[in-house]
């Protein structure tokens, strides 16, 4: 049986490290010496709009609404680059569900905080970079205890994780 738990990777690494799950796909990995780290890659967490421009979404206007999770480091730290970049927002919309965040952002309610892997499959062509934007780089991995090293479920786990996140 294989039952998926969802939160914030640091929490994901602390489960995994405690016996609570036993394997985790986390961002920006931090190394344990219990845990098996692998790597599915990286992403590039940058600020998207919908397709149909208007003044919530408009870095320039304003009058942007920003939507985000703002629980994530990733989006701490973009905020701090979206002040210094020029991008100006008069409201935020937080939401820890980033499919929401997606959801929102193509519709036109704001200026979406938003992973490209998100954005990609929940709203491929409904989603417009936001030109000369801040972006921040992030690592992907699948983590495990070494006391699952070599047990077959977790290879082909990670085999299969690999393969989606690569196509």
């Amino acid at each position: 049986d294989i039952k998926l738990v969802h939160g914030l990777s640091s929490k994901i690494t602390e489960d995994v490290i405690n016996f609570k799950i036993d394997m985790g796909i986390v961002i920006n990995p931090i190394k344990h010496p219990d845990l098996i780290m692998k790597s599915l890659g990286t992403d590039v967490v940058q600020l998207w709009r919908g397709t149909k421009e208007n003044f919530n979404n408009c870095p320039d206007s304003g009058k942007a609404v920003l939507i985000c999770d703002e629980k994530l480091l990733q989006t701490q730290t973009l905020m701090k680059r979206i002040k210094k970049s020029g991008i100006k927002y008069s409201r935020i919309i937080k939401s820890g569900n980033l499919e929401l965040v997606t959801k929102l952002t193509i519709e036109g309610t704001g200026i979406g905080i938003i992973p490209t892997s998100v954005g990609k499959v929940l709203g491929p062509k409904k989603l417009v970079l936001i030109p000369k934007s801040p972006r921040l780089m992030a690592a992907r991995a699948i983590i495990y205890r070494y006391g699952n090293r070599g047990v077959r479920a977790v290879e082909l786990l990670y085999k299969k994780i690999h393969h989606a996140l690569s196509s």
